[in-house]
């Protein structure tokens, strides 16, 4: 490989990984681990070369979605990255606390300095549940429209179905301030935040 064509530090990181990780690296397709390395080191406030991949879920049959875990090689600070790896689209990033990866991370909260901003997506005229809790056994007393616009407040590990790779997240519609729970299989999250 030229060297000279490595550029940035998302392909450094990439690389590294495969240095680092093989096994795990070669398992996971470089556009979907490049993806989620930047987006995650965005979210960790980071460098992307401070990160290494520990471990790589299975690719959902249902969504095409995958969850990569990551780890801060100075704090330690676990990570999950849930991305389609369809289009490499990253659609949530959990991050957790100081521990081995594989367990389920803490919730994550963004900072109110740089809020996540994301639209409902779902089947035209289709109504998506908001709910009162991070759980599709709790109510739902309003529901949101396919292109509503949120603000996510705060994503949590779906534990309803056991080994789930989806997410739960409270957001805020930024028209009516309604808040609730909707899953992450029905927020689309632009790479830009909007």
């Amino acid at each position: 490989m030229n060297l000279k064509s490595v550029v940035g530090t998302g392909m450094i990181a990439a690389v590294s990984l495969l240095i680092i990780s093989p096994a795990i690296a070669q398992s996971v397709s470089s556009s979907t681990r490049s993806a989620c390395v930047q987006r995650t080191a965005e979210e960790m406030g980071v460098a992307t070369r401070d990160l290494s991949m520990i471990e790589a879920g299975p690719v959902s049959a249902e969504s095409g979605a995958r969850t990569l875990v990551f780890r801060h090689s100075n704090t330690g600070q676990t990570a999950q990255c849930r991305v389609n790896t369809i289009d490499n689209t990253v659609l949530s990033v959990t991050l957790g606390g100081r521990n081995s990866g594989g367990s389920n991370p803490a919730p994550s909260r963004p900072p109110s300095n740089s809020a996540r901003f994301a639209s409902l997506t779902a089947s035209p005229g289709s109504r998506i549940n908001v709910r009162s809790q991070p759980t599709v056994n709790s109510s739902a007393p309003s529901y949101g429209l396919p292109g509503d616009q949120v603000r996510v407040i705060q994503c949590v590990q779906d534990q309803d179905s056991r080994g789930s790779d989806l997410n739960w997240c409270k957001v805020q519609f930024v028209d009516s301030k309604a808040i609730g729970w909707i899953r992450s299989d029905f927020i689309l999250f632009g790479s830009d935040g909007r």
